[in-house]
């Protein structure tokens, strides 16, 4: 985005600090939870496969799965919801 998530977008400096070490705490807590190579390869591909067959229960991800759960014949026809990511109480100060 042109927030940058990784890197300041003005010169490509690595963000860090105390909610860059929370967010990767976070994944990898997630990993543990998460579908076998979540983080590996083609991340939608992975996820979506284990996603499509019923397998797997939550995935942080764009809503093209939401959609694509509403098809007729889908094994999460009906049986997907969607809600916002929370919040943090740690934020990045960028100034």
């Amino acid at each position: 985005t042109s927030q940058g998530s990784l890197f300041d977008t003005e010169d490509m400096t690595p963000l860090t600090g105390e909610a860059v070490a929370e967010m990767i705490r976070l994944l990898e807590e997630q990993a543990k939870y998460g579908v076998p190579n979540e983080f590996e390869g083609q991340i939608n591909a992975v996820t979506n496969a284990y996603m499509n067959n019923g397998q797997c229960v939550l995935t942080f991800m764009w809503g093209d799965l939401f959609r694509r759960s509403k098809a007729e014949g889908s094994v999460l026809h009906n049986k997907l919801g969607i809600a916002p990511t929370p919040g943090s109480e740690i934020v990045l100060n960028r100034e």
